[in-house]
Formats: structure tokens, C-alpha cells, sequence
């Protein structure tokens, strides 16, 4: 594309449409089209044309060069966004790849005028450059789907450019169906750093958004209805997913996910135990309504003032499960957290988790269900109205430490408005732990054990089951809930002396030690150790 030369008025033509610029037959070197009048497509076409003279060959292709009745070449300046239609697109819903390929491969700030039906495509597009969608909106077809982990079969990839470049989309709209998301097309694939995607649209695709880069920002973009509306992952150490923030927007309606942070299904993807990225913000309203969120294999995550509701895993925000300890900083805080077991679901391999204060509605089973093995979170459920409210009970299990090394008394649990180790009651709780205390009217009760788990003074006492190793499985399923990770237990036959985890679904739990022989047992708790001081 040649660019514009600058001169004065008397240099420049202005005419109405290519058939004004056809028949010119003057000296000037600058022609500008005001507009396409004609009523047949393409329409709205207009900007500058430079003057030729060297060129003798070039054929007239409607778009980009035209050519004179007195055989004049004339040829399109770069004075502002490119479209479609320059290339010959018709908008109409048939196949515009070759028109829509070249405009983006002219690496020009790009627009796409608006047309009832939009810009079908058979292929994948590769956008190199600045745009905004002016009311148009890309269709593509079930040719561009492949498998489920298939890194090339993407509607649209926005390139690579390097780390200086910053690329701004704005108001990209992808338009998915069923059958498209059948087919496992995907959406959009970001692998530009720096890009900024403002007011996206992907409904109805495999994957909605698929970020593997770094310095990546999505405002109030929307990916709903997809098999996964949200992916992000390294494919390598150089394109981590550092910085990367979600800023309001909407991807509920998943099948899979609402989003996967840290997603290991992708061929490419670096395998667990590696980080695949710092700084992670999900914020200012991002609603993921429907769905799990995922986040494992990052570090420094942010999560506040989004919203989650129903999702068809029963957790709402699942936290690790590679084991490696590649998710920690993570902070939750000022979220709407509604429908569902789980609000927040710990998996091993979690570090340094801060939970303030959330609203919580109608979560049945855990505010905050803990199976990691690492460090204590920091967990305030705060007042009793509006935030991780009372009756939801908070479990801890450990799966492999020294059960010298568990530390309760840095722990904020909840029982009846438990803050910071103390268990304000009207009556005498069922359990409590090593470094808390109960206060009852004017006394207060202090577990004064380091080491010795939770004590209880009601402990369940003959709980049947059988052992086969170090697994204990409940006769009857719910009797799990009677125990926690760090129990001292007593067993038939012995041999175990406290509980490392318990998995409270299945109805087993993980013992230390294991028995003296497999088959049928059954499991007590240790007594009660207490003091009591005014």
C-alpha cells in the first residue's frame, strides 16, 4: 500500500465514486473519493487515491488500484482504516476469506462496516493489526473445527508481534452457534502480548477466548455458551500469562468451564510443575455464572467483586489439584458467591491462600473446603450477614505433613461467629482445635494440645468400616463427617494414631500408619484434653 503525498489543494481532485475517478483525466496527483453512490455492493467506499504514472499494468480491481480512461493507474493511499469491501468482501454471508485475509494481511488499521448478515469464512484469520468492528461481525463455518485440544482450528488468532507492540480490538463480535461449537470451533486465540480486547463477543464456539501470552487485558468481553468460555496456559516459558486480567464481562453458560486458568488440556501446554504465569486478576463484576473457575499453575491471583452462581461441577471456584504447589497468592474478596456445595474448593498443591469477606448464598455443604497439604490459609468469614455466613462449615484435611507441623492457631475457623481462635458460643461446640479456645458466658476453654488435632467432648466413638492399607472407608458414608485431617484416632485393629485426610464425599479417609491387618474395623476418636481458665 502506497502512502499519501503531501500537497496543497491544487495537487488534490475530490470525486463522488470510482466511476468519477475512471473518467478523470487531469494532472492531479491526490484523488479523494467522497463516497460510493451507486446502489450495488460494494458500498460505502471512500478515502485517497495516489497517482501512478510508473505503473502500466496493473488491472482494475475495484479496491485498491483503479484505473483511468486514459489508462492513468491510481492507487489506494493509506489515509485511515481499510475494510473489507476494498478487497471485493460482499458481506452477505457467503464466504469473504480471500477478501477478509487480505485486508488483515495488509498489517493496516482495520473496520468492518456493518451488514445484516456478516462476513462469512471458511479459514482461520490472522489479525496483525488495530481494529474496531462498526457493527459488523464474522461468521465462520464448521471447516475450521478440528479436535479438542487442536491449537490451529481458531475463527480468529490475534498475531504476534513482539513485546512492543500493543494491540487494541475493539468490539470484535465472532458470532458461534451449536453446531459450530459441535464442531469444536474455536473462538478467538490471543497470542499477542500487550493486547488490549475491548467488548468482545464469541458465543457458542468449543473454546470462547484462548489467551497464551503474556500482559493480556479482556474488558467486558463475552464468552457464554461454550464448551469452555475462558482458557488460558503457557506453551512456553517465554509466552507465560503473566498479567493477565479479566475486567468485567460475562462467560457463564459454560458445558466444561466457565474458565480454566493454568489449562493443561492444550498439546502445547507446558506440562504440571511448571508455572505458567504471575498476576492474574479476575475483577470489577466478571460474571461466570453456570460455571466452575478453575485456576491452578499460576501465582498472585486476585479474585474480587466478580460473580459465580450454579455451577453444574457443584464447586464454584476449584483451587490446584496438580500437586506441585504452582498455585499460591491467591486472594478472594468481595465476591457474590451463590448456588452451589462448594464456594471455594481447595485441591493439593494450593499455598498461601486470603479469604475476606464474600457474600454467600444458598452454598449447602462449605464456604471453603480444604484438601491441601502446604501452608494454613488466612480465612476471615467476617460478620454474619453478607459474607461467608454462619452455619457454613470450613474442613481441613492434611495429606502427608507431620502432624507436629499443623498449625490451628493462625487459622480463623467458624463456629457461631469464630474470629481470630476464639469461638464465641452459647453452648459447648462439638469440636475445636490445638491453639483455640471457647468462650462460654465468663469462662473460656482452651485446647491446649500443639499437635494432638481435634478434640472433641462428644467424640464418635466406633464408627464401622474396613481397611484395606491406609484407607479407611466408612460402612456409611456420612459418618466422614464426624472427622478432619489431624484427629487423633484410636482403631480396630491398631495400629493408626491420627487421620491424614478424609475425603468426605466418598466416605474415606487417609490414616496414618495403616492397620495391623486389612478387613473390617472400626475407627474412635481420641478424648477430649481441655482446660478451662476464667
Amino acid at each position: 500500500m502506497s502512502q499519501i503525498i503531501r500537497s496543497d489543494k491544487s495537487s488534490t481532485v475530490s470525486v463522488a465514486d470510482y466511476a468519477g475517478l475512471r473518467a478523470y483525466n487531469g494532472n492531479k496527483k491526490v484523488a479523494y473519493v467522497t463516497g460510493y453512490l451507486g446502489t450495488a455492493a460494494p458500498q460505502g467506499i471512500v478515502g485517497h487515491f495516489q497517482r501512478d504514472d510508473t505503473d502500466k499494468a496493473s488491472a482494475d480491481n475495484g479496491g485498491t488500484i483503479i484505473v483511468a480512461a486514459n489508462g492513468v493507474r491510481w492507487k489506494r493511499a493509506a489515509s485511515g482504516p481499510v475494510i473489507p469491501q476494498y478487497w471485493g468482501a460482499k458481506g452477505d454471508g457467503s464466504d469473504d476469506y480471500i477478501p477478509l485475509n487480505a485486508m488483515y494481511a495488509t498489517g493496516l488499521p482495520w473496520s468492518l462496516p456493518y451488514t445484516p448478515t456478516g462476513y462469512g469464512h471458511s479459514a482461520t484469520l490472522t489479525i496483525s493489526a488495530n481494529g474496531t468492528c462498526d457493527g459488523g461481525f464474522l461468521v465462520p463455518t464448521a471447516a475450521i473445527g478440528g479436535a479438542e485440544n487442536d491449537i490451529d482450528k481458531f475463527a480468529v488468532i490475534i498475531a504476534s508481534a513482539g513485546y512492543a507492540v500493543k494491540r487494541r480490538i475493539v468490539g470484535l463480535k465472532v458470532q458461534g452457534s451449536v453446531p459450530l461449537r459441535t464442531a469444536l470451533v474455536k473462538g478467538i486465540r490471543v497470542d499477542c502480548p500487550n493486547a488490549h480486547l475491548i467488548n468482545c463477543d464469541t458465543p457458542q464456539f468449543d473454546y470462547g477466548i484462548v489467551v497464551r501470552t503474556y500482559s493480556v487485558k479482556l474488558t467486558n468481553c463475552n464468552a457464554w455458551q461454550c464448551n469452555t468460555n475462558l482458557s488460558a496456559y503457557a506453551p512456553s516459558l517465554t509466552s507465560e500469562i503473566n498479567a493477565l486480567t479479566i475486567d468485567g464481562g460475562n462467560y457463564d453458560s459454560p458445558v466444561l468451564y466457565s474458565a480454566n486458568i493454568g489449562d493443561l488440556r492444550w498439546s502445547d501446554a507446558l506440562p504440571a510443575g511448571t508455572q505458567h504465569g504471575v498476576v492474574i486478576n479476575l475483577v470489577n463484576g466478571a460474571n461466570f455464572d453456570g460455571g466452575e473457575i478453575k485456576i491452578d499453575n499460576v501465582s498472585t491471583v486476585n479474585i474480587e467483586g466478580i460473580y459465580n452462581e450454579t455451577s453444574a461441577t457443584d464447586t464454584l471456584i476449584r483451587l490446584g489439584g496438580s500437586g506441585d504447589g504452582n498455585c499460591r497468592n491467591v486472594r478472594i474478596r468481595g465476591n457474590y458467591l451463590k448456588t452451589a456445595k462448594y464456594s471455594v474448593r481447595c485441591d493439593s498443591g494450593v499455598e498461601q491462600l486470603s479469604v475476606r469477606r464474600n457474600f454467600l448464598s444458598n452454598v449447602s455443604v462449605n464456604a471453603l473446603f480444604l484438601t491441601t497439604e502446604l501452608y494454613p490459609p488466612d480465612y476471615v468469614p467476617g460478620v454474619s450477614v453478607g459474607c461467608f455466613t454462619i452455619g457454613q462449615e470450613v474442613r481441613l484435611a492434611f495429606g502427608s505433613i507431620p502432624l507436629a507441623n499443623v498449625r490451628f492457631d493462625g487459622f480463623t475457623l467458624e463456629h457461631e461467629n469464630l474470629r481470630n481462635g476464639i469461638q464465641d458460643c452459647m453452648g459447648t461446640p462439638a469440636k475445636w482445635y490445638p491453639g483455640g479456645s471457647v468462650r462460654n458466658a465468663n469462662n473460656r476453654t482452651i485446647n491446649i494440645s500443639s499437635s494432638a488435632g481435634a478434640f472433641y467432648t462428644a467424640p464418635a466413638i466406633n464408627k464401622a468400616g474396613t481397611v484395606a492399607g491406609n484407607v479407611f472407608t466408612f460402612t456409611t458414608p456420612a459418618d466422614a463427617r464426624a472427622f478432619n485431617g489431624g484427629d487423633r484416632i484410636v482403631t480396630v485393629p491398631a495400629g493408626a494414631t491420627y487421620v491424614r485426610s478424609v475425603d468426605y464425599e466418598a466416605g474415606t479417609m487417609l490414616i496414618d500408619g495403616g492397620a495391623t491387618a486389612n478387613g473390617a474395623a472400626t475407627v474412635s476418636q481420641s478424648q477430649v484434653q481441655t482446660q478451662a481458665a476464667a
